[in-house]
């Protein structure tokens, strides 16, 4: 997967800037692991990795981008508005590190160091749209107002299904109220506002459908934040914090900044997604060696929590490998597996469908995902052989 390969080139900068492991830059995970860790499939006492370092921490000064873009591809259906400057300069106010982006600059290769895009009623153009999709979906934060919503449903962002296309009628249309409400204060990007409360927009901007956009692959990760006054149906503005992307926030409103009650919400948008936290986890997968002709059923992780942070609390069900196969909700354990004193928490995956989700390759990285019940992430990493 992209986002696996982009993490594990994440990982190699991060052990060059420990100094700690004098390895060249072009060296790839795979290759790290090939090199420096020995099998021992004799023994059943596993070891966890000393060599998974935590990545994703809290970030002091997310790097924020703004679209300045005036052109329609074919995908772009409705009215674009390029006013990047009004919020651009509200940004800058209120201390955000905040730059504004070209398409051109775009495919030179800005985003890559850029933690959020905001989309203000506009889109990229074609060959920007591609690279911003692959951005995106490697992590990349994108916070989209009206007619950008073009774009997330032609990346396949919000929802999946809608790739290629900008799914008007379909997932979401042109016919929102001026006034919302609040349905979930308890988000983050509510932080500040309360429930019942009404919110202001423009009339006729997008909203996304609520009974489509629940009943698609993408309904358990999207959270409805304001709700049309007028019809439950129609959700104004939403967030996705999806494991195959990173997080994505939609607000119907095209004026954005210019709506001085609607600030807050824009900036704790930034925040969740600018100040996104993991625990970092130390994670074994057993077996060490996956063969695919072996007719095991399972293959199982084991995953510990950095001091401070109990295994006890983490929500099954959130737990993913390789952000395609969900552990079994049923077959876990907790207990202290490799004898170092810290509570470790053992979870099954199917092996079947973790072969199926990867490409033949001797080494495949491994990242598993999840969240405590209070909605705080981890992440882990591994390498195993594979002999597909």
């Amino acid at each position: 997967m992209k986002r696996n390969t982009y993490k594990s080139i994440l990982l190699i900068i991060c052990l060059l800037g420990l100094g700690s492991i004098p390895i060249p830059l072009e060296i790839t995970m795979s290759e790290f692991y090939q090199e420096s860790h020995e099998f021992d499939q004799e023994s059943p006492k596993f070891e966890l990795k000393q060599y998974s370092v935590h990545i994703s921490t809290v970030d002091p000064s997310p790097r924020v981008a703004i679209l300045d873009a005036n052109e329609r591809p074919g995908y772009f259906i409705g009215v674009w508005h390029n006013s990047w400057l009004i919020i651009y300069n509200g940004l800058v106010t209120e201390g955000i590190d905040v730059i504004s982006i070209t398409n051109s600059e775009i495919l030179a290769g800005v985003l890559f160091d850029i933690d959020v895009l905001i989309l203000i009623d506009n889109v990229p153009n074609y060959g920007a749209s591609t690279v911003v999709k692959d951005w995106a979906l490697l992590g990349g934060h994108v916070i989209s107002f009206d007619s950008s919503i073009c774009f997330l449903n032609w990346a396949g962002l919000l929802p999946p299904e809608a790739e290629g296309a900008h799914s008007y009628q379909i997932y979401w249309d042109y016919s929102s109220p001026s006034l919302g409400t609040v349905v979930n204060d308890a988000h983050p990007i509510m932080s500040g506002y309360a429930n019942d409360q009404t919110i202001y927009g423009t009339y006729g901007d997008a909203q996304y459908y609520s009974d489509v956009m629940i009943s698609s692959s993408v309904g358990s990760y999207y959270a409805p934040l304001v709700k049309s006054q007028y019809n439950p149906n129609m959700d104004l503005v939403v967030a996705l914090d999806g494991p195959y992307s990173g997080r994505v926030v939609q607000i119907w409103d095209q004026q954005h900044w210019s709506r001085g009650s609607n600030r807050v919400m824009i900036l704790n948008a930034i925040s969740w997604c600018g100040f996104l936290q993991f625990i970092p986890a130390t994670i074994e997968f057993n077996p060490d060696t996956l063969n695919r002709v072996s007719q095991g059923k399972w293959v199982t992780v084991y995953i510990e929590l950095a001091e401070g942070y109990d295994v006890n609390g983490i929500n099954i069900g959130s737990i993913f490998l390789n952000g395609v196969v969900q552990a079994e909700e049923d077959l876990f354990n907790i207990g202290d597996y490799d004898g170092d004193g810290i509570l470790d928490l053992m979870v099954k995956f199917d092996r079947q469908d973790f072969i199926a989700a990867h490409q033949v390759g001797e080494f495949v990285d491994i990242i598993i995902t999840g969240e405590l019940a209070d909605g705080t992430a981890f992440e882990g990493y591994d390498v195993i052989r594979a002999l597909f």
